[in-house]
């Protein structure tokens, strides 16, 4: 049976970043849209954001938890792998979202400080960073 179903391993609490993060990997990123199910009733849904995998078509619906405010990522499960799969692959697409994810927070942490911070990507995917911030004491 198929149906939309959350991956809750994760803790998203800035759309605005997360979308960058799936974007910094190659995502495609929409607005107020609906994804792939093959429940009927589940066709009806729009999330306000939907991410989708250039390679396959493979998409995810970002939400927020009313509760938690954290962003959850919602697919349907029946529709060629969980999230989870759809995200790790051969590359370890999940940890490098969470990796782009808590890099664009610091950035934007740097930044709302008035720094900045350099970074370097390394071929496995590492993301090597220095922030540099002004204090005053």
């Amino acid at each position: 049976m198929s149906h939309i179903a959350k991956y809750g391993k994760a803790k998203f609490t800035n759309p605005g970043v997360l979308i960058k993060a799936f974007e910094k990997l190659g995502w495609n990123v929409q607005q107020k849209a609906h994804i792939r199910t093959y429940s009927h009733s589940e066709q009806q849904i729009v999330f306000p954001y939907v991410a989708v995998n250039p390679k396959n078509g493979y998409d995810i619906g970002l939400t927020e938890n009313p509760v938690t405010h954290e962003w959850e990522l919602n697919g349907d499960f029946s529709m060629d792998a969980t999230i989870r799969q759809q995200l790790s692959g051969p590359l370890n697409q999940f940890e490098k979202l969470q990796l782009q994810y808590n890099f664009f927070t610091l950035a934007d942490y740097a930044n709302d400080l008035g720094g900045s911070i350099d970074s370097e990507t390394l071929a496995d995917g590492t993301i090597m960073g220095e922030i540099e911030v002004e204090v005053d004491i």
